[in-house]
């Protein structure tokens, strides 16, 4: 309403995956996959989206969401930048291999996608997974991390049961 007020002619709103609930960052997941938020972060994302979405079909309002995956880059927050400090430092221990795959989206990629949602016509009335469309598994990242701070992958993986026993 304020935006309306204040003669805004596009509104995008940035939601999460965490309206798919667990594992709804995992790849692949599409906007066809059913939206089952189990946290209140999720609920909370869902519930705005449904807001923003029935806003722009009363006021025949240019309204988009986006959905953006694990954002990295320059300024990034979170645990990419923390366990990217952590393995330039020497100090992250060996992932074990799980089966999960999470999608990730450079912040570039995500401010593109923003500035497409708002001018695209087609994008009205529409929610959007904003990925890089890869998967990585936490061993991937670590792997792909070891190499960017020039550090060497590790050999050895400790096993799924012992890296949950010393967590």
């Amino acid at each position: 309403e304020a935006a309306a007020e204040c003669d805004v002619k596009r509104f995008i709103f940035v939601s999460s995956l965490a309206v798919y609930g667990p594992g709804g960052d995992e790849f692949p997941c599409d906007e066809s996959a059913p939206l089952r938020p189990t946290t209140p972060y999720g609920h909370a994302k869902l519930r705005a989206e449904e807001l923003v979405l029935a806003y722009g079909a009363r006021r025949a309002a240019h309204v988009c969401c986006l959905r953006p995956a694990s954002v990295y880059g320059p300024g990034a927050k979170g645990n990419l930048p923390r366990m990217a400090r952590m393995i330039s430092r020497g100090l992250f221990p060996p992932l074990p291999d799980v089966a999960n795959k999470r999608s990730m989206v450079h912040v570039d990629d995500l401010t593109a996608a923003l500035c497409l949602a708002g001018e695209s016509d087609a994008a009205s009335g529409r929610s959007y997974n904003v990925t890089d469309g890869l998967a990585y598994s936490a061993s991937e990242l670590q792997a792909i991390m070891c190499r960017a701070v020039g550090r060497p992958p590790p050999r050895l993986k400790i096993p799924l049961a012992a890296f949950s026993l010393l967590a």
